[in-house]
């Protein structure tokens, strides 16, 4: 009879122990199909962002070009738009290519997924009529060109509407993530379920090292959704905090300073013509440069409390809580020595054979009421200040 129930609870054991192994096969597995998925989704609406910018910049580059009455001008805006056509027909091509963007839809409810299929298919079509009016104007004879233009009439009609439907397209990919997410959240749930009914199972009538197992694996699962909200906060690219998480870091430090009557310094730094680095040395030179110059700011950064996030572009933020304004220079210029201490060859620049950046710095003590963008906007007509004085510099306001 021992010996029988011995046997009983063993297979009980392995029973047990392979359920919880095969529950954490699947939790590993779909944890990590989410994260690519959540990563390839981010890119389609990254790239959907930018083929929106580059719509408008042909917009206005056609515009431009038709109504100059200087033909210099006209050609160069001319070559501005055979670049930006191409740029547009990468992107195109990649969304189009890409398996993310033909399923990522398949998580929307059936009305707006119908809805989705019929934005895309009207946006690609007025993609191509757009690149085809656009590339008759970019191959005409710029001395010829009028205002009445049948060209410019046709990009300027189409140029809204691709923007409609570009955000249309944008927001299902946003939507799509979050429904994603919600599903991903009732999968770990069910998960969650499982594990603690086998963990009351074995706790019943079998061993106790298998719950020491469980909770190893409930670790890891914690660890991984962590890893999935550190990545919402972080720049892909660069690894820094990205713009939404310094926009809603910025908020908390002014609420705080106010409360307290203390300063707050911010240094907002652009890289100095980096448009001539990308357009020389190509966009993957480009990203590598960017993670460069953000590992150089970031040794440069010495506080806990102090934020250093990617803003946009080649452009970067720094917010310095309690800091005046004499401390926020000597904290830009300890970041421009780091940056030019990392020699960064840049051989397009107009100032210097290596990367440089300008700096923009202030510190306010903010009032009950004061809008964060105001801080942002002083530190911004700094830095233009800087680089209208030739740049690699600091300016305060």
């Amino acid at each position: 009879m021992q010996h029988r129930f011995i046997n009983y609870m063993k297979r009980a054991y392995v029973i047990g122990l392979s359920l919880v192994a095969v529950i954490s096969s699947l939790a590993f597995i779909t944890t990590n199909n989410a994260m690519r998925n959540d990563q390839t989704g981010a890119k389609v609406i990254n790239v959907s962002g930018r083929q929106r910018m580059l719509s408008q910049e042909m917009a206005f580059f056609v515009e431009a070009m038709v109504n100059s009455p200087n033909m210099k001008t006209r050609s160069f805006y001319q070559a501005q738009l055979h670049s930006a056509i191409d740029r547009l027909k990468q992107g195109h091509s990649w969304l189009l290519g890409t398996s993310a963007s033909k399923n990522l839809t398949k998580y929307l409810p059936a009305d707006l997924r119908s809805a989705s299929l019929v934005q895309q298919a009207a946006l690609e079509q007025e993609l191509n009529e757009f690149v085809s009016q656009a590339n008759a104007l970019a191959n005409s004879n710029v001395a010829k060109l009028q205002a009445n233009n049948s060209h410019l009439a046709a990009i300027l009609t189409l140029s809204p509407k691709i923007l409609t439907n570009l955000d249309a397209t944008v927001n299902n990919y946003q939507l799509e993530s979050e429904a994603r997410i919600a599903a991903m959240e009732f999968v770990e749930k069910v998960f969650l379920v499982i594990i603690l009914c086998t963990i009351l199972g074995e706790a019943i009538f079998v061993f106790r090292p298998l719950t020491k197992s469980l909770e190893l694996e409930s670790d890891r699962l914690q660890k991984a959704n962590q890893e999935l909200d550190g990545l919402s906060r972080r720049d892909e690219l660069t690894g820094l905090a990205n713009r939404r998480y310094f926009n809603e870091a910025l908020t908390a430090t002014v609420a705080h300073a106010a409360r307290l009557s203390e300063p707050i310094g911010f240094i907002m730094c652009d890289i100095d013509f980096f448009k001539s680095y990308n357009d020389n040395y190509g966009h993957l030179e480009g990203d590598q440069c960017l993670k460069l110059v953000a590992q150089a700011l970031r040794n440069g950064v010495k506080r806990e409390s102090d934020l250093l996030a990617r803003y946009g572009g080649e452009e970067f933020a720094v917010i310095l809580p309690g800091v005046p304004l004499a401390g926020v220079f000597q904290v830009a210029n300890e970041l421009s020595a780091s940056v030019n201490a990392a020699a960064i060859p840049h051989a397009y620049s107009s100032i210097s054979a290596q990367v440089t950046l300008s700096f923009g710095v202030t510190s306010i003590i903010p009032t009950g009421g004061m809008e964060p963008s105001q801080i942002v906007d002083k530190a911004d007509a700094a830095l233009y200040e800087a680089k209208r004085n030739g740049r690699n510099q600091v300016a305060a306001a």
